[in-house]
């Protein structure tokens, strides 16, 4: 229980920080780009991990509908500087994943449908996106060095 207490505190407390916090921790280790499936698809993500042999905690981060979510090794190096292992999933279309970008596919079903249509769309990219988030989960669950 005060494991569950200190992480919901780490992470709120890191909400907000300032940008420059990150900027001034420590560098981090180079992340290792890795595959993860999702469906039919291979997607990528950067898996950044702390010093020593574990197991660490693990921090899956849900980026933005940026079309190059990056590596972020600014607020990494403040997650693996806690002893966390850090995980950013890249979902289809963004990144360096596959397939079609989701702010793409939204604006290509207003063109074509107006604004009902989209709305429709957003429900079916955000489910497809949860899976891609769900099979990131997988992933980073297997992964040796990760405490479940």
């Amino acid at each position: 229980m005060r494991n569950a207490i200190r992480q919901v505190l780490l992470l709120s407390f890191a909400a907000f920080l300032p940008a420059s916090a990150f900027a001034q921790a420590t560098p981090a280790n180079a992340p290792a780009e890795v595959t993860f499936s999702s469906g039919s698809l291979v997607l990528h993500g950067f898996l950044y991990k702390p010093d020593g042999k574990g197991p660490f905690p693990a921090i899956l981060w849900n980026h933005g509908s940026e079309r190059r979510p990056g590596w972020l090794p600014d607020l990494s190096s403040f997650f693996t500087g806690h002893g966390y292992i850090f995980f950013i999933p890249h979902r289809r279309g963004q990144g360096r994943s596959p397939g079609e970008y989701v702010m793409d596919q939204l604006e290509m079903a207003a063109r074509s449908g107006g604004p009902s249509a989209r709305s429709r769309e957003l429900v079916e990219v955000m489910e497809v996106q949860l899976q891609d988030q769900a099979a990131a989960l997988e992933y980073l669950k297997k992964v040796p060095e990760v405490d479940s």
